[in-house]
């Protein structure tokens, strides 16, 4: 898969974020439901702050997921959620447009609290699949949050694609 598509697939799982905010209030935005700990603003927000950083970092071609902002604007106003997915979808489809090869990049991340941040190397691609993997993880906790608070949605959101291949391939087979 291209750098491109990649990019476009990013795009795409992000906008499924803001379609769902759009269909939901403030308060169901920032409610916490038993058992978790987190709503789907601090999800969301997390999400969005590894975006951010992969798209600060490309210039140095240097990611510092650790650097996140944790901006609790983001997390308690739906508006401020809305706005900074848009602006990242915005972000990623400038780059699809001038982006044609892949980028070389150094990433670093903790792995545990007592150790430096490691940093090994990766690409572009190789980041922009972590994402969306990432991505899709957290929205299968919200969907959970969404189950928990009674709220429908789409029912792919939080489903891997692999899951949905799999299960259309069932669908399809004679």
């Amino acid at each position: 898969m291209s750098v491109h598509n990649l990019l476009q697939t990013n795009i795409e799982s992000l906008k499924q974020a803001e379609l769902l905010l759009i269909r939901i209030t403030d308060t169901q935005y920032r409610a916490v439901s038993h058992p978790f700990t987190a709503n789907i603003g601090k999800h969301l927000r997390h999400i969005t702050d590894h975006y951010r950083l992969l798209l600060e970092g490309l210039p140095d071609t240097l990611v510092e997921y650790d650097k996140r902002e944790r901006l609790e604007t983001e997390e308690n106003e739906r508006s401020a959620m809305i706005l900074r997915l848009r602006s990242l979808c915005n972000e990623l489809s400038r780059l699809a447009e001038t982006c044609s090869t892949d980028v070389q990049l150094s990433i670093s991340l903790a792995v545990n609290e007592q150790d430096e941040s490691p940093r090994v190397n990766s690409t572009l691609s190789r980041e922009l699949v972590f994402l969306q993997s990432h991505s899709v993880h957290h929205y299968a906790i919200i969907s959970a949050i969404l189950k928990l608070q009674n709220i429908k949605f789409d029912s792919d959101f939080g489903i891997a694609p692999s899951t949905l291949k799999y299960e259309h391939g069932k669908k399809c087979a004679p």
